[in-house]
């Protein structure tokens, strides 16, 4: 070991010490957090640099100390200043902490343009991101002041000499991790390095009156990476936290030596930065979430970060509706065959013409939201479905168990059921059907692995948030995207991401209509989701409505029957001793088809690859698509936009394939 070094064990957890390992950490008695740092020993230079300084030092009285903490500057950002306990105290020091990629600097770089709009100087410094990279997440923001200085450093040094010639009033440092003081041997991150750094700036702040606000990044275990000394240090803790696939965040205080630490701000991230959610119970509300209003009301507010909390009191208050981790405030249902979903859908209310051709039109229930869900989900393509496996959002109630008993399925999984509703399940298959409950808050890891003769295969999970302006990119003529319409988009693009590659979803009224996998070919993936589409709407004609079967036949001959009335082998079921009605229908033409057909409207057209051909959206138009959404990136992508605005369509180009094994 070189000569005036030596080997000092620090505490990850606390900072406590040690000159040698210890398996428990004295100090905050955890297990295993001691790691070997070397360190330099104090020289004499060192120490008479000390007594100078503490010569230097002046003593006050009360009475004559200036009161300055009173003073707070607002961010612009209400949700922030109040966290914070009413704005930015002069002097002080806090520290952000987050999971990486969640928005921390974006929320700082935020903070700094509000406050240059105001002539304040301010001064970001990045240890992380060059001055271009600043640059490029800065023009997404918006415009800033040029009374933001930024400076590209991780020298504590360089740093100090850099606040002492410019004089800012705010200090970012993003983030503490990359920073390091020159007197401390170790390397930046460690745990002497983060101590140390924040020291250093801690003198500054409090010596010079500098707010200077300092980015860490959290463990997996949802701690500030070094010493746990590091939250005592500072005078306030500000955790950014949520799923940084998603589109909420919340800023939570910890601790706040000039404020209220029960106070949380809500944020959306959208492509233009963060934006406040100034009342985030009207947005979950609004919905006529049955479980969110009543809880609310007890609670007096509630934000996406309380979903578990408030779902386990909604079951014990007996509400049967509780979804608050769905974006569109409603319950969803998918009906499975395989690897693939053969239908999806939110729980909307059903019409009288759906409660028919759906066969629930005889049963003497109260539909739930959730039970419309799957009644919805399941009806879509019946003869697909035959035989599924069910996934529902919320727990299934009595009415959902009791639609699901009449239907062939092989299976359930949902977060949780009613003691009403397992007791009916119980009786499907003579106490055989297989019921899954799932963990609602478990988080899979985030790459998969597969190994096929000896091969391991790896991928990323598919994490992909579909937000409002996931479809943002609109590339026709026609720019008019109404809401229902982003509706249903984003149900066919989580469709598709459950679904093979190269696939397309029709969606129309907050379900699945048609559902077709691509792999093999681009077009026939569209014939085939259409003409499912085509038999959906088909099956509302007066034609299939006006269909007298004879008595006692089941649900799936019926829906065989339907299937076949209506395509080109009609005459399997009308040939003379052949057909199962009361009464022989007249055959349903092709022009009476085409008729009918050409009543379907508003649909929507979710793709996972993009359209090779205007041929995709000249089938399309032929099922009453209007509205598309597609990644985009052919070389005949001009082909296709052409076709649309031939026919008057809006599509948008995501930029993301759903691509996924």
């Amino acid at each position: 070991m070189a000569k005036g070094k030596t080997s000092i064990f620090f505490c990850q957890s606390c900072g406590y010490e040690s000159s040698k390992w210890m398996g428990q950490c004295p100090g905050c008695k955890e297990w295993n957090t001691f790691v070997e740092e070397v360190v330099d020993k104090k020289s004499a230079g060192t120490l008479a640099k000390q007594k100078a300084t503490a010569s230097e030092a002046k003593v006050l009285p009360l009475s004559q100390i200036e009161m300055t903490y009173d003073k707070r500057v607002s961010t612009d950002m209400k949700e922030l200043d109040r966290v914070l306990g009413g704005g930015i105290v002069q002097g002080s020091m806090v520290l952000v902490g987050g999971d990486p990629g969640i928005g921390k600097s974006t929320l700082l770089l935020q903070v700094c343009r509000n406050l240059s709009e105001h002539n304040i100087k301010v001064l970001y410094i990045s240890g992380e991101e060059s001055l271009q990279q600043i640059k490029i997440r800065a023009e997404r923001i918006g415009n800033f002041g040029d009374s933001l200085k930024l400076l590209c450093e991780t020298n504590l040094d360089t740093i100090k000499a850099v606040i002492d010639r410019e004089k800012p009033q705010i200090v970012v440092i993003d983030s503490i991790q990359t920073m390091f003081n020159e007197e401390v041997s170790s390397a930046p991150g460690s745990v002497s390095q983060v101590r140390e750094s924040t020291g250093v700036l801690m003198q500054i702040a409090k010596g010079m009156g500098i707010s200077i606000f300092i980015v860490g990044h959290v463990t997996k275990e949802g701690v500030v990476a070094g010493p746990r000394v590091l939250e005592h240090m500072v005078d306030t803790v500000l955790y950014f936290e949520g799923d940084r696939h998603a589109a909420y965040r919340i800023l939570r205080g910890v601790k706040n030596r000039f404020g209220s630490t029960n106070e949380i701000g809500v944020f959306e991230m959208r492509q233009d930065g963060l934006v406040e959610v100034e009342n985030p119970s009207e947005y979950m509300l609004k919905s006529g979430n049955d479980a969110a209003i009543a809880i609310a009301e007890h609670i007096g507010g509630s934000v996406e970060g309380f979903a578990d909390m408030m779902n386990q009191e909604a079951l014990a208050m007996g509400a049967t509706r509780s979804h608050f981790v769905n974006p569109n405030g409603l319950p969803a249902a998918t009906s499975f065959k395989h690897v693939s979903p053969a239908g999806a859908a939110v729980g909307l209310p059903l019409s009288d013409v759906e409660k028919k051709i759906y066969w629930v039109d005889d049963m003497d229930i109260e539909f739930t939201p959730l039970a419309n869900a799957y009644i919805r989900a399941r009806g879509a393509d019946r003869m697909s479905s035959f035989g599924d496996f069910i996934s529902l959002s919320d727990i299934c109630d009595a009415a959902t168990a009791k639609v699901i008993k009449c239907e062939v399925s092989d299976g359930v999984i949902a977060p949780g059921y009613t003691e009403e509703a397992l007791e009916i399940l119980k009786q499907k298959k003579k106490g055989n059907y297989c019921v899954i409950e799932i963990d609602p808050a478990y988080e899979p890891a985030p790459i998969e692995h597969k190994d096929v003769f000896g091969i391991t295969f790896e991928q990323g999970r598919n994490e992909l948030h579909i937000g409002d302006d996931f479809f943002d990119n609109i590339v026709t003529e026609n720019k008019e995207l109404p809401e229902q319409a982003k509706i249903d988009l984003a149900i066919s693009m989580i469709t598709l991401k459950y679904t093979q590659s190269n696939s397309v979803c029709y969606v129309k009224g907050g379900q699945a209509i048609g559902i077709g996998a691509g792999q093999q070919s681009r077009i026939h993936c569209t014939r085939l989701a259409g003409s499912k589409a085509d038999n959906w709407w088909l099956r509302q004609s007066p034609q299939v409505l006006g269909l007298q079967f004879v008595d006692g036949i089941k649900r799936a001959d019926r829906d065989n029957a339907i299937d076949l009335y209506m395509g080109e082998d009609y005459m399997d079921v009308l040939a003379d001793g052949a057909w199962i009605f009361k009464v022989k229908p007249a055959v349903f033409t092709a022009e009476e088809k085409r008729a009918w057909l050409d009543k379907n409207t508003d649909v929507a057209l979710g793709s996972d690859a993009f359209f090779p051909f205007g041929d995709n959206i000249e089938r399309a138009h032929k099922s009453g698509v209007k509205y598309v959404a597609e990644p985009g990136g052919s070389v005949r992508d001009d082909n296709v936009i052409e076709t649309c605005n031939k026919y008057g369509m809006v599509m948008s180009f995501t930029g993301i394939r759903l691509f996924h094994h």
